[in-house]
């Protein structure tokens, strides 16, 4: 029966009976709610009431983030409900939590007045302050603070008092109880709004940004807040509360926003101010910069000073807490700096004044200390690769994670923890049962990552990034691994992030290496180790040298600062030049960078003009040869390289036949070879032609030519050239098979490409409509919903159901009923954007339309448009009532929310979707 058929006191028991037979149906809920909500005056059992308030209250959170209004509508009911029932305890509980949720939907209309008087009532009615956490956390962060800017100061005397006493017990409570530090935050606040601001009140709000870390994941709103209460103090000129605000918000807030380096210079400006102010307690905190420096100071011993600084600065001061905190970095230094006793286990934290186990076990409270300490010995572990104890402080780690919200430490916990389940997961058969729980964990700590990442890529990006590819060499998807390590890599170098860069670079060779990969995995081997020399970590390279033979051999041809001679003979310069040149033409893997090396060792040993090469891959190929063209080199064949006057091709060709080295005085005087058109116009030139054989095969040629006097080639350099030649041979032949690699991984990469792009169009699209699947679409709506909202733009959603479908596939058959959809699904194209809006296939007979950017009235003008277009085709459908095919349709828009999700969406069209079939089919209805 139509609504407007009858009038509201009419409606009121049609609705309730239909409400109590949705209600039966805990599927319906939601319809149920909706039925209930205009006719829920007429109700009078309690039992029905009850029954009624918790589906108030179930279709209030449903809305909470897609319908502010439509949420609190539903909450303002339930309430008044509430005062039918016999208010027994439950019903207390009960009465407070609407109140507490209609108080944030009231703070999400802006309806702040209101919310303001809901909170007064609240708090007048609860006086256990710990219920109220999260109450007083949307009020806090209330957007209008200018006025804080220009109210009247505290000017009661026991305020005043009550205010000095809160900020003075403010780091106690942070260290001994986490409900208290609430409870102190909370109380300033309402001094703070009732009475008026003053310096004292400020140093306790000033944790406020972390409550709302820690309570509710806000971490805008904490940064947006910590940086209003510094510029409160700055303005009102309060020291030291202002250092101490600004200290809270470097150390705890800005590294989520900006790059670390912003933060360290916060905290210095607040260590100033801090000691300036005679405030030593909150001083010495602020040598926790060590922490920061860790992650940014080119050398290891750029936070040696700050942890020394802070020992001497605690024991000062006689404060306990802080020693313990952060003796575990002085250790962490001295693992890395090779500062431990002899024969010590690599990364330990042992020695003859640090016990692990009895640290340990002192640090029952704060659990902070646990955090620094477990965290540390895991980063140790992590770096000296000790993949045990890398698992067991990690997991140590996590529980303390509530403790440390907001700091720097908490984003190293993940960090750590993340990379200990990596490793573990790349242990564990494909079967084990182990997996999925870890796999799961690792996704949570990956996807908090990503968060960070995109709100401070310059802190998190290529953290995230090389977490991504443990996870993808966790999983066995190598190639994703490969070029995950190489992203993380690259973004690593834009910026100064010394561990980070080693440890990303070894755990890559690593990758290579257990791919068999040695060409590329001994290289990457070696940056890292020269990584970790260049910061400072000689314990760390020391274990590297242990672990890898060829490191040992790169050591010992390095010559050591220091061991100079005065007296050198001839013979030995030679041997000394032999020895660089092979090291240097050793390193080379690729044919180009080797030309332009051999040009540059042989023309400095020999006093050549010029070095050409020429290679080939197996006997009997053509040859190549390498000419230079200005800065360009290229490669020419034999013949065309003799057309082009590169080299003397009779000279060539003399040496390739008789494969030994051919030295000419003065090639232009030579019978043999004077003829050659490469020496016409030629007054003089010496030549040495050195044939480089490997395994009996000629695989190159070397032409050192010098035009400028003749014998520039004398026989005693000979030996030297031909040792260089035999370095050669092993360097060409790496080279050379590097080359073939490379051909074949870029023919396969073709190969490849092309497979994934005709599977990724077979995977994105339904095979029997062609149009999108049901997994290309919640791609597709997970990407528009981050850009609308990013954009504060609205997602038009349009769910469509072909009418009785069932029926018409059993009446004209599964030929049929496919070539319905087919039809329909081609029909529904009609009007849409190219480009832009997207059609899919959801699941049998519903389909879905995507259209981004546009509001409820665009959106059902699109969908009205395509059920018109269904009708307007006359398909005949003896089944139904219509006579002829039809489609329901139901549609929403809405701009997304930061809390909002897509899920949600997704259900209120539906269930606008389930409203059109209910009224009768053939028809569109928006979302209410």
């Amino acid at each position: 029966m139509h609504e407007r058929m009858l009038d509201q006191a009419s409606q009121a028991p049609v609705r309730l009976a239909l409400a109590r037979r949705l209600a039966a149906h805990p599927k319906l809920s939601a319809l149920a709610a909706k039925q209930y909500l205009p006719a829920h005056e007429a109700i009078d059992d309690p039992l029905e009431c009850r029954r009624v308030i918790e589906l108030f209250h179930s279709a209030a959170a449903l809305n909470r983030v897609i319908n502010y209004d439509l949420c609190e509508r539903f909450l303002s009911a339930a309430i008044r409900l509430t005062s039918r029932l016999d208010q027994t305890t439950a019903d207390h509980e009960r009465l407070f939590n609407l109140q507490a949720d209609r108080h944030a939907a009231l703070y999400g209309l802006g309806r702040l007045d209101e919310a303001d008087q809901v909170y007064d009532a609240l708090v007048a009615g609860h006086p256990v302050p710990m219920s109220l956490v999260d109450v007083a956390t949307v009020q806090i962060a209330s957007p209008d603070k200018e006025q804080d800017l220009t109210r009247a100061e505290v000017s009661d005397p026991l305020v005043l008092a009550m205010a000095k006493v809160l900020s003075k017990t403010q780091v106690a409570a942070y260290f001994c109880s986490a409900k208290i530090g609430s409870w102190l935050t909370m109380e300033s606040h309402r001094l703070w709004v009732e009475h008026g601001p003053c310096a004292a009140l400020m140093m306790t709000l000033s944790s406020t940004p972390v409550q709302l870390m820690a309570i509710a994941e806000d971490y805008e709103g904490a940064y947006t807040l910590s940086r209003h209460l510094v510029k409160v103090g700055e303005a009102r000129h309060y020291e030291p509360a202002t250092s101490v605000a600004r200290f809270l918000y470097g150390f705890w807030v800005s590294h989520w926003f900006e790059p670390l380096e912003e933060t360290v210079a916060h905290i210095r400006k607040a260590r100033e101010g801090l000691f300036q102010a005679g405030d030593f307690q909150y001083g010495v905190f602020t040598y926790g910069l060590w922490t920061t420096l860790f992650e940014i100071s080119p050398s290891l011993d750029g936070c040696l000073d700050e942890i020394k600084a802070a020992f001497g600065a605690a024991e000062r001061l006689g404060d306990h807490n802080f020693l313990q905190m952060h003796r575990p970095a002085y250790q962490l230094y001295k693992a890395l700096h090779g500062d431990m006793p002899p024969h010590s286990e690599p990364g330990s934290f042992n020695d003859a004044g640090f016990d692990e186990a009895t640290h340990e076990a002192s640090i029952s409270a704060p659990p902070i200390a646990g955090s620094y300490f477990h965290v540390g010995r895991a980063l140790s572990a992590a770096i000296f690769h000790d993949e045990a104890k890398l698992y067991q402080h990690a997991c140590a780690a996590m529980p303390l994670l509530p403790r440390a919200v907001g700091n720097h430490i908490y984003s190293r916990t993940h960090l750590v923890y993340a990379l200990a389940l990596a490793q573990r997961l790349q242990r564990l058969g494909a079967d084990a049962e182990e997996r999925a729980p870890l796999l799961a964990d690792l996704d949570k700590s990956l996807k908090w990552l990503k968060r960070r990442a995109k709100d401070a890529p310059a802190n998190f990006l290529h953290l995230h990034l090389w977490l991504d590819a443990e996870r993808a060499w966790a999983t066995g998807e190598h190639w994703a691994a490969a070029t995950g390590f190489n992203k993380a890599m690259s973004a690593a170098a834009e910026r100064t992030r010394p561990w980070h860069r080693a440890l990303i670079t070894e755990r890559a060779a690593r990758f290579h290496l257990s791919q068999g990969m040695e060409a590329t995995g001994q290289p990457l081997i070696q940056s890292a180790r020269d990584l970790y020399a260049t910061w400072g970590a000689k314990a760390k390279v020391a274990q590297m040298a242990d672990e890898f033979s060829f490191l040992r051999n790169r050591s010992a041809r390095q010559p050591r600062a220091g061991n100079r001679s005065t007296i050198v003979s001839t013979d030995m310069v030679d041997v000394m030049s032999v020895l660089r040149a092979s090291q240097a033409l050793s390193a080379e893997t690729s044919l180009d960078k080797l030309n332009k090396r051999v040009s540059k060792v042989l023309g400095a040993m020999t006093g050549a003009a010029s070095v050409t090469m020429a290679v080939r891959h197996d006997q009997g190929q053509a040859w190549q040869v390498f000419a230079q063209e200005g800065d360009k080199t290229t490669r020419l064949t034999l013949e065309a390289a003799a057309l082009q006057r590169q080299l003397p091709l009779s000279v060539f060709r003399y040496a390739e036949r008789m494969r030994e080295p051919l030295l000419l005085a003065e090639a232009t005087k030579d019978e043999r070879f004077c003829r050659d058109p490469y020496f016409e116009g030629v007054k003089q030139c010496s030549m040495l032609l050195l044939p480089v054989i490997s395994q009996g095969e000629l695989k190159a040629m070397l032409l050192l030519e010098n035009r400028l006097s003749r014998s520039a080639f004398s026989s005693d350099r000979l030996d030297a050239v031909s040792l260089i030649a035999g370095q050669l041979s092993v360097s060409l032949d790496n080279a050379l098979l590097y080359a073939s690699l490379e051909e074949k991984v870029a023919a396969r990469t073709a190969e490849l490409e092309e497979a994934n792009q005709r599977l990724e169009l077979l995977s994105s699209t339904d095979a029997l409509t062609g149009v999108s699947n049901r997994r290309k679409f919640n791609e597709a709506l997970d990407a528009e919903w981050l850009r609308a909202r990013r954009m504060k733009i609205p997602v038009g959603l349009v769910m469509i159901d072909i009418d009785h479908f069932k029926l018409y596939n059993d009446h004209y058959g599964h030929q049929g009923g496919d070539a319905c959809l087919q039809l329909v699904a081609g029909l529904m194209r009609t009007g849409l954007r190219a480009g832009s809006d997207l059609v899919a296939r959801y699941g049998g007979e519903e389909f879905v339309l995507l259209l981004p950017n546009t509001d409820l009235e665009g959106t059902y003008v699109v969908a009205e448009r395509v059920r018109a277009a269904v009708e307007a085709r006359q398909e005949p459908h003896a089944k139904s009532t219509f006579g002829i095919v039809t489609i329901s349709v139901g549609i929403t828009s809405f701009v997304p929310t930061q809390d909002a999700r897509p899920t949600q969406f997704i259900e209120v069209a539906d269930q606008a979707l389930y409203e059109a079939k209910r009224a009768g089919r053939n028809r569109v209805m928006r979302s209410a």
